[in-house]
């Protein structure tokens, strides 16, 4: 097929539309979540989409990589050991650091 469109996932090649949410795509995501099995199959997915995503274990992990990753995007769980994502935002906000993120938990 052809190449892929400048601000689309790989698998947006040309004469293929793009995503059908219209909205062009963040080209990193950071996943922060503590279970191995569902970190690994949030990455494997965004980067069959064509993002470039980094995973990491913790929260603090993840405070002290932001300025090495500066994701355009994170998928954070909120309810990790530790520091829990509830902290991490208010620790991350507390920087000035903007970034959109998503948060989710698998526990109930």
């Amino acid at each position: 097929m052809g190449d892929a469109q400048p601000g689309y996932p790989a698998c947006a090649t040309v004469g293929h539309p793009p995503c059908t949410f219209g909205a062009r795509v963040a080209k990193q995501i950071l996943v922060v979540d503590d279970e191995p099995y569902l970190r690994d199959i949030q990455v494997l997915v965004l980067r069959a989409a064509g993002y470039v995503a980094t995973a990491l274990e913790t929260a603090s992990e993840a405070l002290d990589r932001l300025a090495d990753i500066r994701p355009d995007l994170i998928l954070l769980d909120m309810s990790m050991p530790g520091m829990d994502g509830r902290e991490f935002l208010t620790r991350l906000r507390a920087r000035a650091k903007s970034c959109p993120s998503r948060s989710a938990t698998s526990r109930c």
